[in-house]
Parts: structure tokens; sequence; C-alpha cells
């Protein structure tokens, strides 16, 4: 994979294979809405390619919000209560994580969004399932919420994606607020 500007990370390819399937979609994102810490790197460079595309096909740029929703987040109220004041501006979602493994946030934030009725999409970069989506409650993720599903490969993360120092932010494990703390 790519080594610079991470040095000692490096990138993988399922990050531009994912890109590149979803090429021809990207212009259609009205938002981007990234899950965790770990997913900035992975949403503003999605951000930064939906607003190439769309600037390409004359649209307004999307915007992007960084949510603070980990596994044991206390901001899951806010960030419900964000999402509903916003519902009319949200316009076409991208929900981006990084890895998924349980789906715990995922489902959480889906849920959230089928509750404020919007429409989106998960684009997941690495699937830590085993190769595919376990089964949540006698559903597969691929069907257990409304939106659309991208996801690039199966592998565990890389280490990058959690270094505050390389993604700028971090997440207060005692906030209530529904964004991350830049670094």
């Amino acid at each position: 994979g790519l080594s610079y500007p991470f040095g000692r990370y490096s990138i993988d390819k399922a990050f531009v294979n994912l890109a590149g399937a979803m090429l021809p979609d990207l212009p259609k994102y009205n938002t981007v809405l990234s899950d965790d810490i770990s997913a900035h790197l992975v949403s503003t460079v999605f951000w930064k390619l939906i607003n190439h595309a769309r600037e390409g096909a004359g649209r307004t740029p999307a915007q992007i919000f960084y949510l603070a929703a980990g596994v044991n987040s206390k901001a899951y109220p806010a960030i419900a209560e964000f999402l509903s004041s916003r519902r009319s501006d949200l316009g076409k979602v991208l929900l981006c994580t990084e890895y998924i493994q349980m789906g715990a946030v995922l489902g959480r934030l889906a849920t959230m969004l089928d509750n404020v009725e919007a429409d989106y999409d998960l684009a997941i970069l690495l699937d830590g399932t085993g190769g595919g989506f376990r089964k949540k409650r006698g559903r597969t993720y691929n069907t257990a919420y409304s939106g659309g599903v991208w996801v690039a490969k199966a592998r565990p993360p890389t280490d990058y994606m959690n270094d505050p120092a390389i993604n700028g932010v971090y997440r207060d494990p005692n906030q209530t607020d529904p964004f991350s703390k830049e670094y």
C-alpha cells in the first residue's frame, strides 16, 4: 500500500477499491457523517472526493459532521437530537466507518437516520465480521436498515485510524455532546 504521508502506517488498497466502486455515485451525497474518531480520516477523504465530484457536476459542496459515537459513547441522545434538528437539510447521507466488527455503532446511527427518515448509505472500509455481515435480530446488516451498503474488503483495521496525532480528533469517554474533539 501507500506509505506517505503516514510513515510507519500503510493505507490499504481497500480504500482505493471502495472509492473507485462508489465513484459514479459520489455526486449524489449532500452530507457525510463520520461515525467515530477512527473514521475521521476515511470520512474526510470521502468528503473531499464527493466535493470534487459535485464541483465537476456544478453542485454545491457537501457538508460533513464528525460524530462522537463510540461503543460506550454517552453522546447518543445529543446525536439523535442533532440529526433530528438537521433532518430537513441532510439530503442524501453517506455514513462512514473505517471498521465494522459487531455493528453496534453503525446500527445505532442507522436507526437514528431511519428515525428521521433520512436517505442514506453506509460506507464501510474494513469488514471484520469474518467476510460478511453477521446477523442482527434475524436480519443481515445489509438488509437491516433502509440505507445501501458499500464494503471494501475484510481485514483488520490499521493503526493510523486510531492515532489522534494523525487523524486530528479524539473522543472523551465522558463527553455528552455529539461531535469529536480536535486534537
